[in-house]
């Protein structure tokens, strides 16, 4: 019972540490875009980005909590675990708002383990075991056939993109220097910037423009990246696919050569 009982609380604890993690790198993302000079914004990506940081806090709240419960018996544990359980249920009620202002499913496989971690812990305070183990077994089903899906589409879609890239004659290196932000403003590299990143182009790819007019231009780590989850063009927002992508070997050369001037290469 013993080992059940320590290989359950072990999943557990793994299941909480991956969901913070995820809701972290999520809401640095929000604000980065936030803290970007961007006319698109309006007042529900601040709402938004105010919602995450209540769930991540309640979040660590409730963990503090899980953490102050060991060598605690009796009443004061009774006690921590409903304190953890509150915590747990304001930032589940916090994701459901943020889902209200975003026009979302209320119930979705994020909100509907929450609710499983909320009965299991008040489970555990009122000392029920079906109560406070059966919805761990179920979070942890629901978690790993939930990751082990997400862990094959990425490996698939980074596969195909790579393939496509190569049999495109694009090279696929996304590890590489970007121009030093110290440069940023240089006359040449300011008429080459990437629509993605807004930052100067190192490796220039160019996709067509099905508008009609001059062709879009961007950094090669930036738009594979982006066509491995879009099959749009991220500037028009129509229909692109990696193997129309061109390398523009053009103003790479003239991109180069600037580099090489200022002894960047």
């Amino acid at each position: 019972m013993q080992a059940t009982t320590f290989l359950i609380d072990t999943t557990w604890w793994l299941i909480q540490g991956k969901c913070l993690y995820d809701e972290a790198i999520d809401l640095k993302k929000d604000i980065d875009n936030l803290l970007m000079k961007n006319e698109n914004k309006h007042h529900a990506d601040y709402t938004e980005t105010i919602f995450k940081v209540a769930i991540i806090c309640f979040d660590c709240l409730a963990l503090k909590k899980d953490f102050n419960a060991y060598g605690l018996q009796g009443g004061e544990l009774r006690e921590n675990q409903l304190y953890s359980a509150g915590y747990q249920t304001l930032a589940c009620a916090s994701k459901i708002s943020m889902h209200l202002i975003k026009n979302e499913d209320l119930i979705n496989t994020d909100i509907a383990l929450r609710i499983l971690a909320i009965f299991r812990r008040n489970g555990q305070a009122i000392g029920s075991v079906e109560l406070a183990y059966g919805p761990t077994i179920a979070l942890s089903t629901i978690t790993s056939v939930d990751y082990l899906q997400e862990a094959i589409h990425t490996y698939f879609c980074n596969w195909y993109a790579k393939k496509a890239a190569i049999a495109a004659g694009i090279e696929y290196d996304l590890n590489y220097e970007r121009i030093p932000e110290k440069h940023f403003e240089n006359k040449i590299f300011k008429l080459f910037k990437c629509p993605i990143t807004l930052e100067p182009i190192r490796y220039p790819v160019t996709a067509p423009n099905r508008q009609g007019g001059p062709d879009h231009h961007f950094e090669r780590a930036a738009i594979l990246e982006w066509l491995k989850k879009n099959n749009t063009n991220p500037v028009t927002n129509l229909e692109l696919h990696i193997h129309e992508l061109k390398e523009n070997h053009d103003m790479r050369e003239i991109i180069e050569a600037e580099m090489t001037r200022l002894g960047l290469k």
